[in-house]
C-alpha cells in the first residue's frame, strides 16, 4: 500500500497538481484543496488491508513530504489578516452607542457584534482547518480578551 498506491499517488499529486493544490495565495481555494485532499486520503486509508498498512503509509517519506507541502501558517496568515482588517474597521469608532442596526442583534454595540463576528469567522466551515486549531483558538482568546493592538499571529 505505501510503498506502490501511495508513493505513486502522492508524488503524482505534488509534481502534477501542486502549483495549484498548495497555493495559499488564494484561501477559499485552498482550504477546498485541503479540505477534498484529506477527504481522500482518509478514503484511501479506509481501503488499506490492515492499520499496519495505514502506519506504513503514514510513515513513507512520499506522506511526509506531501504533508510539508501544505503551507497552513501561510493560509492562516491570510485568514487572519481578513478577519482583523473587519475587526478593526468596526473598532475604529470608539465611543460606544446603542446602534439601532437590527442586523447586530442580539448585541448592543457594532463592536460587540464585530467581536463575536470575528470569533465565529475563525471556526466556520469556510475558514477552519482542523491542523490549525490551536492557532485559531489562540487568535480567538485574544479577540475576545480585546486586546486588538497586541495581536499577534
Amino acid at each position: 500500500m505505501a510503498n506502490v498506491v501511495w508513493s505513486e499517488i502522492g508524488r503524482a499529486l505534488m509534481d502534477e497538481l501542486g502549483s495549484v493544490i498548495f497555493a495559499a495565495g488564494k484561501p477559499d481555494d485552498f482550504r477546498k484543496h485541503h479540505e477534498t485532499t484529506q477527504a481522500f486520503m482518509r478514503a484511501l486509508e479506509f481501503l488499506a488491508p490492515s492499520v499496519e498498512s495505514v502506519e506504513a503509509m503514514r510513515k513513507h517519506i512520499v506522506f511526509a513530504a506531501f504533508e510539508k507541502r501544505w503551507q497552513l501558517p501561510i493560509y492562516f496568515q491570510l485568514r487572519w489578516k481578513e478577519i482583523v482588517a473587519r475587526l478593526e474597521e468596526a473598532l475604529v469608532t470608539t465611543k460606544l452607542e446603542r446602534s439601532a442596526n437590527k442586523a447586530i442583534a442580539p448585541f448592543v454595540t457594532a463592536q460587540a457584534a464585530a467581536t463575536f463576528d470575528a470569533i465565529r469567522t475563525c471556526w466556520s466551515a469556510e475558514v477552519f482547518i482542523p491542523e490549525l486549531s490551536s492557532r485559531f483558538w489562540r487568535f480567538s482568546l485574544q479577540v475576545g480578551y480585546s486586546k486588538l493592538p497586541q495581536i499577534v499571529p
